[in-house]
């Protein structure tokens, strides 16, 4: 199995050993021995990772720590479950998100040591650096709701937040005459908190083409105090909704599913009152967290973030260590489309 190469240029026609995970030992262009010390380096291979990776190269030597060998376009995935895109869309070879300048590990952080400037990977490899950047992202925690990892992808319980999982929104989406939708936002930290609506509002434009919208029911439960976190956008998205003919019930708490039968539970965070709620089709925006990988470190603030100036990005103790995108403890929404926003915001 190959965990460390070269992502050179010419190196390209490689990808497809890569996939096999072999080693081409009589082509020494395609594998190098990686290197103990870099300038920079990247922990994850994200959209974060790469995109900073892409603008350190010419500033040194750069290694990029992602184990997976493909890169997938997230938000697309909420496409994908309203049948508007292929999961295959959304699905690129990470060595062409990777610079061929940089060194691509391929393998996992098994942990930090920000003291000794040092990161110890899964396949027993110490790195160390000059700058650290960590870009991991956090996951995804199907298990935080009683019922749902084992009810996931039958019976209707669907959920866009991982790759492949949105071709069963579909299937169960495209094949509804008529019925009781239920969509659901979490009580935790969550990426993109605008894909649990929009799959909503997609599902209510196919039923209106199918022709079944008078025949089905929507509604949104969040466990939110209003539609959205940002009151300017939640005054527009109440409106929509209304204007959809979509239910709307805030403070109101996926805690358990019955995929058997069909049914969901909802907790009331005022009077803790459980509620259950049959459904046709579930789509569940699940609760998110920080990597143990990081959240267990000297890297993370008490919530498991990594502590970073909001404004700078830079680490609160550790001044060679910043950190991008879902992992940090930046107050803001854990997607790129934030970032582009608060660019826009200002550039006017």
């Amino acid at each position: 199995m190959i965990s460390n190469f070269r992502c050179d240029q010419n190196v390209r026609h490689c990808i497809s050993m890569l996939k096999l995970g072999t080693r081409d030992l009589s082509n020494p262009l395609v594998l190098r021995r990686f290197a103990s010390h870099y300038k920079f380096v990247v922990a994850g291979g994200g959209s974060g990772g790469c995109a900073v990776a892409s603008n350190l190269v010419n500033h040194g030597s750069v290694a990029v720590i992602e184990p997976t060998l493909h890169h997938y376009y997230q938000p697309m995935w909420t496409l994908v479950g309203a049948g508007i895109k292929k999961t295959a869309d959304s699905r690129n070879d990470q060595i062409n998100c990777i610079p061929g300048q940089a060194t691509w590990l391929r393998t996992s952080v098994s942990s930090f040591n920000p003291d000794d400037n040092t990161v110890m990977t899964l396949d027993g490899g110490k790195i160390t650096y000059d700058y650290l950047v960590v870009a991991l992202g956090l996951e995804v925690r199907f298990d935080k709701i009683k019922g749902l990892k084992e009810s996931l992808g039958t019976n209707g319980v669907c959920s866009n937040y991982g790759p492949g999982n949105a071709d069963y929104t579909w299937e169960v989406l495209s094949s509804i005459k008529s019925g009781k939708l239920l969509f659901t936002f979490p009580n935790a930290p969550i990426k993109c908190a605008g894909a649990p609506q929009k799959i909503m509002y997609l599902a209510e434009s196919h039923l209106r083409k199918a022709g079944v919208r008078g025949s089905c029911t929507l509604d949104y439960h969040t466990a939110l105090p209003a539609i959205f976190g940002v009151p300017k956008y939640a005054e527009a998205l109440t409106k929509l909704a209304a204007d959809k003919g979509c239910g709307v019930h805030t403070k109101s708490n996926l805690v358990e599913i019955d995929g058997e039968n069909k049914t969901a539970v909802f907790q009331d965070l005022d009077s803790g009152e459980l509620n259950s709620e049959s459904f046709d089709m579930i789509h569940v925006g699940p609760p998110c967290a920080p990597l143990p990988v990081y959240a267990e470190s000297s890297l993370a603030d008490a919530g498991g973030w990594v502590d970073v100036d909001k404004h700078t990005l830079q680490h609160t103790k550790y001044k060679n260590v910043f950190s991008i995108g879902d992992c940090n403890s930046c107050p803001t929404g854990k997607t790129a489309a934030k970032v582009a926003a608060e660019k826009w915001d200002s550039l006017q």
